[in-house]
């Protein structure tokens, strides 16, 4: 949302298709799986970081993929947008 807010400021003439992205994103809003940063989080971050060679949001990333992933057992999708796909994923990522 506060990306959205700051778009909203720096182009004010995107404020029309801003209210409408945030209006999809509350409703999807019960589908993501909220991943807390954690001591294992930050820990696994280093690990990929360095395994990986990826610059520091990257691993955060990965690593918040990966341990969504043995989480819920399924594939786990972050930031993805699939158009025209007949069925979504189950569960979407959002760091928070």
């Amino acid at each position: 949302m506060s990306a959205l807010a700051r778009r909203g400021r720096e182009e004010p003439a995107d404020l029309d298709a801003l209210d409408q992205a945030k209006v999809v994103l509350r409703t999807d809003l019960p589908r993501f799986l909220i991943v807390v940063v954690s001591q294992n989080l930050v820990e696994q971050t280093g690990k990929f970081a360095d395994t990986f060679a990826l610059c520091g949001y990257d691993s955060v990333q990965l690593v918040n993929a990966y341990l969504m992933q043995q989480r819920v057992k399924q594939p786990v999708f972050l930031g993805v947008s699939i158009s025209g796909s007949a069925k979504p994923p189950k569960y979407w990522g959002w760091l928070c």
